[in-house]
């Protein structure tokens, strides 16, 4: 049985696509630094923006890149330094910190090396696996970097986007966020889909936080980050 309400998506994408800004660029700006892997940083620049609006994540991921030089310094530095540069204020800043550092940690043991090259041509299913395997990864941020660094069509759904999408009737109360964006990938499919996640994600940005009962079905569905480990130096 479907999850979703197809004419209701269909409805909230139209008006979204109406309103949002042309050129907007849905990847992160840039590679952290120069010598560093464009998909690696993408993930990083992810691990930001869950939750969180665009302009958020860009800021955060400007001063990640002024305090930090390189994903190797980041990847070993202190969840307290990442949590300083992204300041006081930022949501779920020690939990982003946590990712950030096991994500970056555990693409190092598995390669001893920074990068996400050894995925590339690869399926949808496989790099998807591969990406939301990595301890720590949130799977809105495995799904982003599918689809913009390794081209799948992929949909990423996090839990502020649920909630609008549940409040427009698209979905009902208990639908997670893996759910959604599989109905959402299946409705879409043989269509472009960047320009879909650059409406939705626009949309998300102007919205207001969800009421309540969505915040704490959005953090029901958040995959469990376990305790960090202090990361392998090279």
């Amino acid at each position: 049985m479907s999850v979703g309400d197809a004419k209701k998506l269909a409805a909230v994408v139209r008006r979204a696509a109406s309103r949002a800004e042309e050129g907007y660029e849905l990847a992160c700006p840039c590679a952290f630094s120069a010598s560093d892997d464009g998909a690696l940083s993408e993930l990083v620049y992810s691990l930001f923006l869950y939750d969180a609006a665009s302009s958020q994540a860009r800021n955060a991921y400007r001063r990640a890149r002024e305090a930090f030089h390189g994903l190797n310094e980041l990847r070993v530095c202190s969840p307290e330094d990442v949590c300083a540069a992204l300041g006081e204020r930022y949501p779920g800043g020690e939990e982003r910190a946590a990712r950030i550092r096991c994500c970056l940690g555990a693409v190092f043991v598995h390669g001893q090396t920074l990068t996400l090259a050894h995925l590339t041509g690869s399926t949808r299913k496989q790099v998807r696996e591969a990406l939301e395997s990595i301890e720590g990864c949130h799977p809105f941020a495995a799904a982003r970097v599918a689809l913009l660094r390794f081209e799948q069509p992929c949909v990423p759904v996090d839990g502020k986007l649920l909630g609008l999408l549940v409040a427009e009737g698209v979905f009902t109360e208990g639908t997670t966020a893996a759910q959604a964006s599989q109905f959402i990938e299946r409705e879409w499919k043989g269509k472009p889909i960047a320009p879909l996640v650059a409406a939705l994600q626009q949309w998300a940005d102007g919205a207001p936080p969800p009421p309540p009962s969505q915040a704490s079905a959005k953090r029901s569905n958040r995959k469990k980050t376990a305790p960090v480990k202090p990361a392998a130096r090279s």
